[in-house]
């Protein structure tokens, strides 16, 4: 079935959309939520009522109507507050644009055997993993490449701050706190330079101690992944101990407590994987979560997010039809109840519907607002290719992020990636957002429409609210 809408172009002016190909109210939805914060011609930003009736009509808004809610619901961008990068990306200069964001990486060792790990290509290649999925893990902490050592954190966050980076995010092609010293030491040393933090963690490692200097930290956010709706789908989705399952609750738990007692203003943020291996019973998570938490501690929960899982080494995607049955009954079920706690639930949609699709790009102009940093100082073009030989653009104890930026290794990459129009790349790599924004801007600035984009970043700045993290899309710290 095709729907093909003429808006009134006196009611709607220039904010037009025009839909075709739903089969049905549900994928028109999955559209919208598809479309709602993508800049593509002009705006499409709020244009639609969210009530669509089952015949598939579309109720188009006054134009007033449109601007007022337009006014009310959008959230800035983060990247086009950059004014140096925002005027090189309306130049086309997308590979002189300098990283606002690095992620850094304490160590390449976890203590999960996730069976879907979005780095265990390049762990086996380093002889951290075994390839029969051994649940014990490599303890080579003598190994760079694994390990970084406190000296080479503080020459590695120098050079960041040096480079023009603003905001680090401690995380992992392994769990951090398999590096705990470091991992905490480096967020005191980055506080010191000025750097607004984020942490990932698995959640299994952390305790009072750890806790309590964490809030000291005061980072942005710190965000807990939790891997299976009960003790049984975590175990066999992390090859873990079912009672480690309760344990991460229970360091969440310990999170809120000392956030409450604290009065920090650091966000709380939890990551449910959607892969087959976790979502049996799946209505279990609120439940496992309203009975280790009390209703003080959920309040404190800024936000909720669920991710499908992504095969970032060429294999097939999970299945859409059951992917889509997933993140219906969660958003009828389980959605309404967190957000009466005040937790802000993001389905990521927009993962969902990209991850069987071809890229609508064939250049990645998006890399450079990332960095990305091993144990060792390598720094890697993007984060789905972390610690791969042919993603290497140089390392940050030899060389400043302006001579990395602009050297030919990282051109050679950069065109490689081009030369195959992203078509090696993960359907839904971490600059892939961007990448299909900045595609709509290289049309634009191409026919000469350099004006409209202006217009469209001064409306958005005008009228948007500036909100230092939100879960979702286009934040300084993910896609």
């Amino acid at each position: 079935m095709k729907i093909k809408t003429k808006p009134d172009v006196d009611s709607v002016g220039k904010y037009i959309a025009f839909v075709e190909e739903c089969g049905s109210p549900h994928d028109l939805e999955l559209f919208l939520e598809d479309k709602k914060d993508l800049f593509s011609k002009f705006y499409i930003n709020s244009i639609f009522e969210n009530k669509i009736k089952s015949n598939l009509n579309i109720n188009w808004l006054t134009k007033e109507k449109i601007e007022e809610k337009y006014k009310e619901n959008i959230t800035i961008p983060k990247w086009i507050l950059i004014e140096d990068n925002f005027e090189k990306a309306i130049s086309g200069k997308w590979n002189e644009i300098m990283p606002i964001t690095a992620e850094f990486t304490p160590t390449l060792n976890c203590n999960f055997r996730c069976n879907q790990c979005s780095y265990s290509v390049p762990k086996q290649k380093l002889g951290v993993w075994k390839k029969d999925n051994s649940k014990k893990f490599s303890s080579n902490f003598e190994s760079q490449n694994i390990h970084m050592t406190l000296e080479s954190a503080k020459q590695i966050i120098d050079g960041l701050k040096s480079g023009g980076v603003k905001n680090i995010l401690f995380t992992g092609g392994g769990e951090p706190f398999v590096n705990p010293d470091v991992t905490i030491k480096g967020m005191f040393y980055a506080k010191e330079k000025g750097l607004t933090i984020g942490l990932y963690s698995n959640g299994s490692l952390l305790n009072k101690e750890i806790i309590k200097d964490i809030f000291k930290i005061n980072p942005l956010f710190i965000r807990i992944s939790i891997y299976g709706s009960n003790p049984e789908s975590f175990s066999k989705y992390t090859n873990q101990s079912p009672k480690l399952y309760s344990h991460v609750l229970e360091n969440i738990k310990l999170l809120a407590q000392e956030k409450i007692k604290t009065k920090s203003s650091t966000q709380i943020g939890l990551s449910f994987l959607l892969h087959p291996d976790t979502i049996n019973d799946l209505d279990q998570i609120e439940k496992y979560l309203m009975k280790e938490l009390s209703p003080k501690e959920l309040k404190v929960i800024n936000s909720c997010r669920f991710t499908p899982a992504v095969d970032y080494f060429g294999g097939p995607q999970h299945s859409d039809e059951i992917m889509r049955k997933i993140f219906l009954f969660i958003e009828n079920n389980i959605k309404p109840k967190l957000e009466k706690f005040g937790i802000d639930v993001k389905l990521y949609f927009h993962r969902l519907n990209d991850l069987n699709k071809k890229k609508t790009y064939k250049k990645c102009r998006a890399s450079g607002w990332y960095l990305e940093v091993g144990p060792s100082g390598d720094a890697f073009i993007c984060c789905e290719k972390l610690f791969s030989d042919n993603s290497k653009i140089g390392n940050l104890k030899d060389q400043s992020i302006k001579d990395i930026y602009n050297s030919d290794l990282r051109k050679k990459v950069i065109d490689n990636i081009d030369s195959c129009e992203c078509k090696e790349c993960p359907p839904v790599c971490k600059p892939h957002e961007l990448n299909k924004i900045f595609d709509d801007i290289d049309v634009l600035v191409k026919k000469g429409n350099i004006d409209s984009i202006k217009k469209w970043r001064n409306d958005i700045l005008e009228h948007g609210k500036n909100v230092n993290h939100f879960a979702g899309k286009l934040n300084d710290f993910e896609s």
